[in-house]
C-alpha cells in the first residue's frame, strides 16, 4: 500500500521485489474491481490472490490455503458457483500478470514467460493463444490487460476449456 519496509532489507533487490508486489496488488485490484457484479466474491478473491502471486509459482494448495479452505473444499465451492477449477484460476492470474508485464515495455515475451514460471516463450504463447485466441505480442498491441479481461469474460470463467 505504498510502504516499503526498507529497514528489514535495504538492498536494491528487496526494494525491487516490494515495488513489483505493489504493482501486482494494484493490477489485481483493478482487474477484480472490473469484475465486481460479474464474478462472485470467492472468484474475485481467488483471482486477486492468483494475480498477486503469479510470479511465485503458486500451487492449488497455496491458493486454497490463502482463501481459507482445503483444496477439496475450495474446488467444490468453485464448482458450486460455476467457476473454473483452481488450476485455471492460477492460469488466469499468470495471464493477467503476463499482459501487465509485457505492456510495461521493459520485458520481452521470453523474460515474462520465465518470470511467470513457463519453460519458454512458446509455452506462454500457447497459453495466451488458447485462452485469448491471440499471441502475446498481439495481446500487448491490443491493450494487454483489457484484452485478457475480454478473454476471461468470454470464456475463461467457464469450467474446463474456454474455447
Amino acid at each position: 500500500d505504498g510502504v516499503l519496509p526498507v529497514e528489514t532489507s535495504p538492498g536494491p533487490a528487496h526494494i525491487r521485489r516490494e515495488v513489483e508486489r505493489a504493482l501486482a496488488r494494484a493490477l489485481a485490484v483493478r482487474v477484480t474491481e472490473t469484475l465486481e457484479g460479474r464474478l462472485s466474491e470467492l472468484g474475485r478473491d481467488a483471482l486477486r490472490w492468483s494475480i498477486i502471486h503469479a510470479t511465485e509459482s503458486p500451487t492449488v494448495e497455496d491458493l486454497a490455503m490463502a482463501i481459507g479452505r482445503t483444496p477439496a473444499a475450495f474446488a467444490r465451492d468453485l464448482r458450486e458457483r460455476h467457476l473454473p477449477p483452481p488450476r485455471r484460476i492460477l492460469l488466469w492470474g499468470r495471464l493477467f500478470q503476463g499482459a501487465h508485464l509485457m505492456t510495461r515495455g521493459d520485458r520481452s515475451v521470453e523474460a515474462v514467460a520465465l518470470r511467470l514460471g513457463y519453460s519458454s516463450r512458446t509455452a506462454l504463447s500457447r497459453a495466451f493463444r488458447r485462452e485469448t485466441g491471440l499471441p502475446p505480442t498481439e495481446v500487448t498491441r491490443r491493450g494487454g490487460i483489457s484484452c485478457v479481461l475480454e478473454g476471461f469474460l468470454v470464456g475463461g470463467r467457464r469450467r474446463g476449456r474456454s474455447r
